[in-house]
C-alpha cells in the first residue's frame, strides 16, 4: 500500500494536523491497515493518529482518506471524538 499526501492543514486550536492522503492500487484498506502505514509516512507515533474517513474514488483505482494527527496522545483524548478513536482499535472477540 502506497500513501501519497494530497493536502496538509495545521489546526492549532485543536492541536492537530489535518491530512488528506491518497491510497493507490488494490482494494480499499481498512482503518487498521491505514493506522499501520500512516505513522511511517507522516513521521509520528500511532497513538496520535485518528482516521476520520475512507472514501473510494469513483472511476479510479484507489481511495482518499482523511487523517487527523494530534500533537500528543493527551490532545487526542481531549479533542478527538471517542467513537472515531474506538473505530481505530482492533475488535474484541466475544466470549460465549
Amino acid at each position: 500500500m502506497k500513501l501519497e499526501i494530497i493536502s496538509e492543514k495545521q489546526n492549532d486550536l485543536l492541536q492537530r494536523k489535518e491530512v488528506v492522503v491518497r491510497v493507490a492500487g488494490g482494494k480499499a484498506p481498512t482503518r487498521l491497515e491505514l493506522l499501520e502505514e500512516a505513522p511511517k509516512v507522516l513521521k509520528t507515533e500511532r497513538a496520535c493518529i485518528v482516521v476520520n474517513s475512507i472514501t473510494p474514488t469513483y472511476g479510479a483505482n484507489g481511495v482518499t482518506a482523511q487523517i487527523d494527527v494530534y500533537a500528543s496522545p493527551d490532545a487526542l483524548k481531549k479533542f478527538a471524538h471517542p467513537k472515531l478513536v474506538a473505530r481505530g482499535e482492533p475488535k474484541k472477540e466475544e466470549k460465549k
